[in-house]
């Protein structure tokens, strides 16, 4: 008998019940978690649906081998060129992209968990790199500008709001430079199995006029590795995994030139 906006209330106020109790079981150091991942994976994984319960989000992770078209695909869409590329790989960390119909230019958020992480990630990559930045740089000439700025300490802080288009390209650039680098010279640390969520990106976009502008809810894109990589497919593979067990939809992009290998076929 509940409307849709009382159903919609209560709905978030049963997750955000449900976070305070599992909150309240972790402080009292109870081993309650089932997620592969912990504690941690659980609650952020609680979270990602309570935000997306009390936004009215869909979820639509665009899903595709390596180089296939995806952020070619998600411009397109979006109506401007919104994502970095390369000839290379470029994605390995997964994004939402919110269509804001209200925004006025491209904004991308980060959790504030998030943000310490890569902080941290930023510290220790300095560390690995400082002494032999040259021989870096000759096995991935891709990431010369990022391993120059981790070995004299020049990177750009990482800020937990990014602004503007110019802004936000560079800071994708540099975070999925982060999780690439990192994979190389800490194989031991998981960056994307820590992660609280995929960063935010809300975007305006190119719409219709024939759509009803009452409709209520967000779509909210969400831009994938492809986790047939060299070297990464593991990790790029369970990243992909994240983003489908959260999905509320889900669309597969396949390249015809790769129809019948076995990318194609995973």
């Amino acid at each position: 008998s509940l409307d849709q906006e009382s159903l919609h209330v209560r709905v978030s106020a049963l997750l955000d019940s449900a976070l305070g109790q599992l909150a309240d079981a972790t402080n009292d150091n109870l081993d309650w978690a089932t997620d592969a991942g912990g504690w941690q994976s659980a609650v952020g994984r609680l979270k990602a649906h309570a935000r997306s319960a009390r936004d009215l989000e869909l979820r639509l992770p665009i899903v595709a081998p390596m180089k296939a078209g995806k952020s070619t695909l998600i411009n397109s869409m979006v109506g401007h060129a919104l994502l970095p590329s390369r000839n290379l790989a470029m994605t390995t960390l997964p994004t939402r992209i919110r269509l804001d119909a209200n925004a006025m230019e491209p904004t991308l958020s980060l959790d504030d968990d998030d943000v310490a992480l890569f902080q941290n990630l930023v510290r220790d990559l300095e560390g690995a790199v400082q002494e032999s930045a040259v021989d870096l740089i000759d096995r991935y000439p891709h990431l010369q500008g990022l391993i120059a700025h981790l070995a004299d300490g020049s990177l750009p802080p990482i800020l937990p709001l990014h602004v503007g288009h110019t802004a936000v390209l560079g800071a994708l650039k540099t975070l999925n430079d982060l999780v690439r680098l990192a994979v190389y010279l800490i194989p031991e640390r998981d960056v994307l199995g820590e992660l609280a969520d995929a960063p935010l990106l809300r975007t305006p976009y190119r719409s219709c006029d024939e759509l009803n502008p009452t409709v209520s809810g967000t779509l909210s894109l969400v831009d994938t590795p492809g986790p047939n990589e060299d070297g990464l497919s593991v990790r790029l593979t369970r990243a992909v995994c994240d983003q489908l067990e959260e999905c509320h939809a889900v669309t597969v992009l396949l390249d015809f030139t790769s129809i019948g290998t076995n990318a194609d076929r995973d």
